[in-house]
């Protein structure tokens, strides 16, 4: 794993002992203060912009599927945004959450669609950072959480 000194098996068998894990960004735009922290009930995400901090927090439950969205540099803000691809790990509520966001779900389509992502298969939410792994490592371990975890 990149910059990670644990294997997920260790990491899956601290979070079900009852410990509450926290790994801090590391990519280049790492916000300050934020963080990424994984325990038995779910996740939470904490970032930092411009001195405010935003939260989410998510229930293993509350989630279909983890994944690796390729991002490519197309579109209407293409002439903007200079990247030839990048990567980000993104996830799927499951039914009944995606129901209750609904109108946010709408929002985030059509703004992927003018930047010319509109076809990515995770579109509910995303993660900033890696957090010291490579992104399919994050997306796997996620996954693993959601699978032993949900209740």
């Amino acid at each position: 794993m990149a910059n990670i000194n644990i294997s997920i098996d260790e990491i899956l068998h601290k979070i079900s002992n009852g410990e509450k894990l926290v790994f801090e960004p590391t990519g280049l735009l790492a916000s300050k203060g934020g963080f990424l922290e994984l325990s038995a009930s779910g996740f939470r995400i904490v970032q930092g912009k411009l001195g405010i901090k935003s939260e989410q927090t998510y229930e293993w439950s509350d989630i279909k599927e983890f994944g690796v969205n390729k991002l490519q540099n197309t579109g209407k803000l293409s002439l903007f945004v200079k990247y030839d691809y990048n990567v980000m790990v993104a996830f799927n509520l499951n039914d009944s959450k995606q129901k209750k966001i609904h109108k946010f779900g709408s929002g985030m389509g059509k703004f992927m669609k003018y930047i010319g992502q509109g076809q990515q298969q995770y579109m509910h939410g995303a993660f900033q950072d890696n957090y010291g792994f490579k992104p399919n490592e994050l997306a796997e371990l996620l996954n693993r959480c959601m699978y032993n975890f949900s209740k």
